[in-house]
């Protein structure tokens, strides 16, 4: 099976881009994912369907009330990271465990999230476990710059969109 790893946020236009419930996004874009063949299908689900590509690891900042990035304060605007696979949670590729790891204001939240890209997304892409990144509304020469940097020196596919990614 092929990994990806996923990093972003709500972006500067939220509310026009559906960014607005960040768990309903990542489902969605695993769902999508789960829906990709390949020549070498090596798992099996239950149905009988033998999807090739899942999310390792997200990192996924969204602002709170669908506010958007361009104009969000560090200092005063309230926002909550959510993770999937960058913790203690077990490794299920049967079924997606989104959490909330953090939520306060932005400048504290991104804390977290320069931690957590350093720690868990960036080394795993560097151990080859991840295959592909996807950005949203990335942060490269910020929160998101151990991942890309990573992601450049391992040579693996990234795609994305949103006006940093």
């Amino acid at each position: 099976m092929r990994t990806v790893a996923l990093v972003g946020s709500s972006g500067g236009g939220a509310a026009t881009l559906g960014h607005t419930d960040p768990q309903d996004l990542l489902r969605r874009i695993a769902a999508e994912l789960g829906k990709v063949r390949g020549r070498e299908e090596t798992f099996t689900r239950p149905d009988g369907s033998s999807p090739c590509v899942s999310i390792r690891h997200a990192l996924f900042l969204s602002l709170h009330g669908g506010a958007g990035l361009d104009t969000a304060d560090p200092e005063t605007s309230m926002a909550t990271l959510y993770a999937i696979g960058c913790g203690t949670e077990k490794d299920d590729s049967e079924s997606l465990h989104i959490r909330s790891v953090v939520s306060g204001r932005l400048c504290k939240v991104n804390e977290t999230y320069r931690l957590l890209d350093s720690n868990f997304v960036g080394p795993s892409i560097l151990s080859g476990e991840i295959d592909g990144l996807i950005l949203i509304s990335s942060d490269p020469g910020g929160v998101n710059a151990v991942t890309i940097s990573e992601a450049a020196r391992a040579g693996i596919p990234v795609t994305g969109s949103g006006g940093s990614s």
